[in-house]
C-alpha cells in the first residue's frame, strides 16, 4: 500500500466515524495516539490518548483516561450524545 492510498484509508475511517457523529477531534482520536480532552454535558473534564468504536453505536471507549484525577489505564465507556466539546490537546 502505498503512502498515499494510506492516507486516503485514514481520511475515509475518519469521515465514516464523523458520519456516525463522532467530533472530528473525537474521530481523529480513534485513528491516532495522542493526548485529547474533552468535556461532558455535566461539566467533567477527562483526558484521554486514544478512541475506540464500541458494539453500542451511542458509546465510545476512551483509552488511557485521567478522570477526576485518577487514570483508568484499561479505559471507559462514555455516551457520544454528553460529549460537548472535544479537541487535541498538548502532550
Amino acid at each position: 500500500m502505498s503512502d498515499e492510498d494510506a492516507i486516503e484509508e485514514l481520511i475515509e475511517a475518519q469521515e465514516r466515524l464523523e458520519a456516525k457523529g463522532w467530533p472530528p477531534s473525537l474521530a481523529k482520536a480513534a485513528l491516532d495516539e495522542y493526548s485529547y480532552v474533552l468535556e461532558l454535558r455535566n461539566g467533567s473534564t477527562i483526558t484521554f490518548s486514544s478512541a475506540r468504536e464500541t458494539a453500542n453505536v451511542e458509546f465510545v471507549h476512551l483509552d488511557t483516561v485521567d478522570y477526576f484525577g485518577d487514570e483508568k489505564t484499561r479505559g471507559i465507556d462514555v455516551r457520544l450524545s454528553d460529549i460537548v466539546i472535544c479537541a487535541d490537546m498538548e502532550s
